[in-house]
């Protein structure tokens, strides 16, 4: 049971929930850069919440089916065809052996997630299949799909497929607002840059991939230069580096640095920086402790049929 990779598209990779739990090693949590959205495309084909799926990045893939399985899309904006047919996002599809699965260009957002019934198969590493491309980890020899690789499929254990019920699809394109909490360094910062962080656009610039990104639009300048100590850092973490040019922390990010830690994207808000690519626009918006927990009890009492309590 597998499938067959006719074109790659751009940076399509294995992934599934990650390694979480590693980082005091040096290893990234990495695995799906939205979480949220491979365990909806997952709940659509059956399959556990954080099983393995495709991650596809503003470009997607086409495949061939070599055996009968169910599949789903969910996340971005994507136009995708079954045998030249358009097939709908967020919901589950049948597929027959030799179908031709082509999933073209994203149009709102940045990645969607291609699940397939009884989940994909990869190298295993502490407990994942995610592709870690930095250090060739994981999926498909630790890197990004090529033409030709075949991708190993797990048993059936459930045939039926579902659709999200209406509105439970999150929306994407468009500004992105993430909420925000002081970090650790935060009064290092000057008064006009604590007031720039959470009025300012910020737009993710070229250097933008699934370690970070950082943040053009105004600097924010510290009030406080001495050298740091390295510390924790999280996905989600606004770091300040001398040159006031904020760099966010995303999934595949640094586990520790010396630079000021200003903010931190809360929990609730953390799917949403799989959507980040080049040119996203940005804003922060600050929130406390009790805002950010209200939050993330909110969001799981609306998912918790899909993410099983996770």
């Amino acid at each position: 049971m597998s499938l067959t990779v006719i074109k790659p598209g751009l940076q399509t990779s294995v992934q599934d929930g990650g390694r979480p739990g590693y980082r005091h090693m040096g290893m990234p949590s990495s695995g799906a850069a939205d979480k949220l959205s491979l365990a909806l495309a997952n709940y659509c084909v059956g399959n556990r919440a954080h099983a393995a799926a495709l991650e596809c990045t503003l470009i997607g893939p086409s495949l061939k089916f070599n055996a009968a399985h169910s599949f789903a899309i969910c996340g971005a904006n994507v136009s995708a065809r079954l045998n030249a047919r358009p097939v709908a996002m967020d919901k589950g599809h049948d597929a027959q052996a030799g179908d031709i699965l082509e999933i073209g260009a994203i149009h709102k957002g940045t990645r969607c997630y291609l699940s397939i019934s009884g989940g994909l198969l990869g190298e295993g590493f502490l407990a994942s299949v995610s592709t870690y491309a930095y250090a060739r980890i994981g999926g498909v020899d630790g890197r990004f799909l090529k033409a030709g690789d075949r991708l190993d499929l797990g048993a059936l254990s459930n045939t039926a497929t579902t659709a999200l019920p209406a509105g439970f699809a999150p929306p994407y394109g468009g500004e992105l607002i993430l909420r925000i909490m002081e970090g650790p360094e935060f009064n290092s910062l000057t008064g006009k840059a604590k007031r720039l962080l959470t009025t300012a656009p910020y737009t993710a610039g070229r250097q933008t991939d699934r370690m970070g990104a950082r943040l053009d639009g105004p600097p924010l300048r510290l009030a406080k230069t001495k050298p740091l100590t390295s510390a924790a850092l999280r996905v989600g973490t606004v770091q300040c580096p001398p040159d006031g040019t904020p760099i966010l922390m995303l999934v595949d990010g640094h586990c520790t640095g010396g630079y000021v830690r200003a903010a931190q994207v809360i929990e609730a808000d953390r799917h949403l920086l799989g959507q980040i690519a080049p040119g996203t626009k940005i804003r922060f918006v600050q929130c406390n402790r009790e805002e950010a927990l209200a939050a993330l009890k909110a969001k799981r009492a609306l998912y918790n049929w899909v993410l099983g309590g996770s």
